[in-house]
C-alpha cells in the first residue's frame, strides 16, 4: 500500500477550504503493470513486452496510463470521506512512467459550489523527478 494511512471518516462540505490538498504516493512495480493488464484487460505490448517496448519512442515498458491516474482515488476517497462519490473525473497523460517510478497523486480543492456541495479539484500525478506525469480535474458531491 502507499506511504499514507487511509481513513475514510466522515466529513462534511464545510471542513473544506479552498486550497486543501491531499496526496498519495506509491512506486510502481511489476506486480501492479501485470495485475492491471489482468484486470483491465489492456495487454497492450507497451506494457507487458520489454523486446517490443525498446522498439517504441519510449525505449521501454510503461505503465498503463489508467493505472497511474487511478492513484488520484486513494488520494481523494480518504480526504473526502465516506460521505462523497466522485461524480467526474478528466484527465491528460503527459509523460511516460516507467516500472520502478514513484509516483505522488495529489488532488486540490480549487472551487467549492456551497449550493450544490460540490468539490472541483486540481488532480495531478507527479514522479520522483517532480515531473508532471498526469492532470486533470475532478467533481466530487459532499453528502454531509
Amino acid at each position: 500500500m502507499g506511504e499514507m494511512q487511509m481513513n475514510y471518516a466522515a466529513k462534511k462540505f464545510a471542513d473544506f477550504n479552498l486550497g486543501d490538498t491531499s496526496s498519495f504516493t506509491k512506486t510502481i512495480t511489476e506486480t501492479d503493470v501485470v495485475m492491471f493488464a489482468g484486470i483491465s484487460g489492456d495487454m497492450n505490448p507497451l506494457h507487458m513486452d520489454d523486446e517490443y517496448a525498446k522498439t517504441t519512442q519510449f525505449k521501454s515498458r510503461i505503465a498503463h496510463g489508467a493505472l497511474v491516474a487511478s492513484l488520484l482515488g486513494p488520494a481523494g476517497a480518504s480526504f473526502f470521506g465516506c460521505e462523497s462519490v466522485y461524480m467526474a473525473h478528466t484527465q491528460r497523460f503527459l509523460a511516460p512512467v516507467r516500472i520502478g517510478d514513484t509516483i505522488t497523486a495529489t488532488v486540490e480543492v480549487k472551487e467549492m459550489i456551497p449550493e450544490k456541495k460540490r468539490i472541483k479539484t486540481y488532480s495531478t500525478c507527479t514522479n520522483q523527478h517532480g515531473a508532471l506525469v498526469v492532470a486533470g480535474e475532478s467533481l466530487i458531491k459532499i453528502f454531509a
